[in-house]
């Protein structure tokens, strides 16, 4: 984004590297939802683009999220191996 424009509209995301960084807060896990696809995806809301109050927007129709694992502790989907996420409903997460 333009640094003037930027200055006009406040945007709620980290870096300029061109990777959409953002700042959430884990509402749902797999075990609250059947579509979760057996991995480890979490309902993350994000803060400045989703609205706090659950009323408006519930944690069902949050989008989900993956997690990112390092090289170093590989993640394999249906726990067969390697590193589990440890994440419950409240951890904050980029």
């Amino acid at each position: 984004m333009d640094d003037s424009l930027s200055r006009l509209v406040p945007v709620n995301q980290i870096g300029s590297d061109g990777y959409a960084w953002w700042i959430g807060q884990v509402e749902g896990t797999v075990d609250n939802d059947k579509n979760n696809k057996g991995g480890y995806r979490y309902k993350v809301r994000i803060v400045g683009d989703h609205p706090g109050n659950k009323d408006i927007l519930p944690t069902a129709a949050l989008p989900w999220a993956t997690v990112m694992m390092p090289v170093t502790t590989p993640f394999m989907p249906g726990n067969v191996g390697g590193a589990a996420s440890q994440l419950i409903e409240g951890c904050w997460v980029t």
